[in-house]
């Protein structure tokens, strides 16, 4: 289970709280970031833009789900550690 201080993704569910830009991120980079390296980053070569894409379609989704609130979804980015 995917952990962030003393809470996990499932007491977030369970409790109805909302995700934080490190647990999105963390998330991100755990289950999303892997999936984009495998189908365009065969080369060894960062593809920002799937990168972003990827990032985007993610917190969007966070955001209809209501894992996130309305402003987080307007105010976060994909890292630059993870774009670049």
């Amino acid at each position: 289970m995917l952990k962030c201080g003393k809470m996990n993704l499932q007491n977030i569910k369970t409790y109805n709280m909302k995700m934080n830009e490190e647990m999105v991120v963390m998330n991100f980079e755990a289950f999303i970031l892997p999936q984009v390296q495998e189908q365009y980053e065969q080369d060894g070569i960062i593809d920002g833009p799937a990168r972003r894409e990827a990032f985007n379609n993610y917190t969007d989704m966070l955001c209809k789900d209501g894992d996130i609130t309305e402003e987080l979804y307007n105010e976060i980015c994909l890292p630059n550690h993870l774009d670049n």
